[in-house]
């Protein structure tokens, strides 16, 4: 054998040990192998409003008529000086997993009497008077029931009050008795409203 053919032989031999060598040492490397996997679930929807259906129109009634110290005594369905009304809504998101954005809007037509306000409680805190039933909706019925929340059926109780006498004197009971004697005759006939009930998911919060 020739320098030439022992060099190439010693060379040969040299890069087989070295790769001998690493690969020894790479199987004596400590290994360790973690797996994981994930999984995204839906949070549960649910708001309605207790004894209301989605697929139709509900009556709302507001003949909850009271007699006025004995001072009234009302034809069935209509209103009069004296006459007090409620409609009861219980809005329920018990079920929900995620926080309900609430809202009530109303919309009116026809004419109102003048002296005929609306105030409501809201889980029985009263609200102030308002002089239609869109303001107290726009202004009071609404805001957010908590997933957290310990109760989270919302009750609101609406009332419309036409009180047998408004004003503090002589003459403003006059004036007013004068307006509701106006209404009466010529207005109260035509007077109508809507109310639509919205629960929305609240935006998400970490």
């Amino acid at each position: 054998m020739d320098k030439k053919q022992k060099t190439l032989c010693v060379s040969i031999l040299v890069v087989l040990l070295l790769i001998v060598f690493l690969a020894g040492f790479t199987f004596a490397k400590y290994y360790t192998n973690y797996n994981g996997e994930g999984s995204l679930q839906t949070a549960k929807w649910s708001f309605k409003v207790n004894g209301w259906s989605t697929s139709e129109t509900n009556p709302i009634s507001l003949l909850d008529t009271v007699d006025h110290e004995g001072k009234v005594n009302l034809e069935n369905g209509k209103m009069a000086p004296g006459f007090s009304g409620k409609a009861e809504l219980d809005l329920d998101a018990s079920e929900s997993e995620v926080d309900v954005e609430y809202r009530v809007e109303a919309t009116e037509a026809g004419n109102k009497p003048s002296n005929l306000f609306f105030q409501a409680k809201v889980d029985g805190v009263s609200t102030v008077s308002y002089a239609t039933l869109s303001e107290l909706a726009e202004k009071e019925l609404k805001g957010t029931i908590l997933r957290t929340a310990q109760n989270r059926v919302k009750k609101i109780e609406i009332y419309a009050i036409w009180p047998y006498e408004t004003g503090n004197t002589e003459e403003e009971i006059l004036q007013n008795d004068k307006e509701d004697t106006d209404d009466g005759t010529n207005k109260v006939y035509n007077y109508t409203f809507a109310l639509k009930v919205v629960g929305t998911q609240a935006k998400a919060t970490t």
